[in-house]
């Protein structure tokens, strides 16, 4: 689930970036602080599905949309990696990403576990 929460949060920083929508007003048009919103963009916030569809709806696009995974390039033109550096060895970033997913999937089964 971690990887589908990282493309989800890849596509909505692609999909502000092409809209051309600022991030901290679509924040505050659905009620979430910049923070929260870099959150989700960084897959750290594990959204449910009604809070998905209502960020799909909000950018216009379909939800299944918001899980179609993008090229690298249509991300490196939104400055999804920004906060991560250039890397030199592809290797290194499967790996740093892939140990991403595994924090949110734990984040996400403790939280279930809360239910």
């Amino acid at each position: 689930m971690g990887e589908k929460n990282r493309i989800f949060g890849f596509n909505l920083k692609y999909y502000l970036w092409e809209k051309k929508i600022a991030s901290s007003d679509f924040a505050e048009n659905l009620g979430y602080s910049i923070v929260d919103l870099w959150r989700i963009e960084d897959a750290q916030i594990i959204l449910d599905r009604r809070e998905r569809e209502e960020i799909a709806n909000a950018l216009d696009v379909s939800l299944d949309d918001m899980f179609k995974e993008k090229s690298e390039h249509d991300y490196e033109l939104a400055q999804c990696f920004e906060c991560r550096g250039h890397f030199e060895n592809e290797n290194n970033k499967k790996k740093i990403l892939d140990l991403f997913d595994t924090y949110c999937d734990v984040q996400e089964m403790l939280t279930d576990s809360r239910v």
